[in-house]
């Protein structure tokens, strides 16, 4: 009878080695950590026969250190692997890499008694569509430095600006 153990890498500054198992887990020579309380879900990862932009979602339980990495914006673009290990008789037999790519989005939410984190994760394909590069705002500037001005007047348009006079 063949078992598998799925195992979540996150590279964070510290990486953050997750197995959905009983007991922690050494794959690579590194020890991943079976802590239900902080690996919540793992998300389906579906394969197409097409080139097409791979996503699935990881949720996390909000523990202080990594909300204090999602407030921070130290998490996008980070790359994010999903292994397989496949058992038989307790030895290991296979390992499938199911995803590999990057966190694009997350979700804070609080529940009754609980505070998650949800990671989309896309491939490298991730879209190429969208319009590169960021916008920000003062309301967005306030939740990273509180009190700061320096965005105030963003999004406020002057005509015919005249550069370099």
């Amino acid at each position: 009878m063949s078992d598998f153990i799925n195992l979540i890498r996150i590279s964070f500054p510290e990486p953050l080695l997750l197995a959905d198992y009983g007991h922690d887990v050494t794959f690579n020579s590194e020890l991943y950590r079976a802590d239900s309380t902080l690996l919540i879900d793992i998300g389906d990862v579906t394969e197409e026969n097409q080139l097409n932009t791979t996503t699935f979602d990881v949720t996390l339980s909000g523990v202080p250190e990594l909300v204090l990495l999602v407030r921070s914006g130290e998490w996008l673009n980070l790359p994010i692997s999903y292994y397989r290990v496949w058992y038989e008789e307790g030895e290991q037999t296979d390992v499938d890499l199911l995803f590999r790519g990057r966190l694009t989005e997350q979700d804070e939410s609080d529940g009754e008694g609980e505070h998650t984190i949800q990671f989309s994760c896309s491939s490298h394909f991730i879209d190429w569509e969208s319009v590169g590069g960021r916008t920000a705002s003062n309301a967005s500037q306030q939740v990273y430095a509180p009190g700061d001005r320096g965005m105030e007047h963003a999004g406020k348009e002057k005509q015919n600006i005249k550069w370099g006079r």
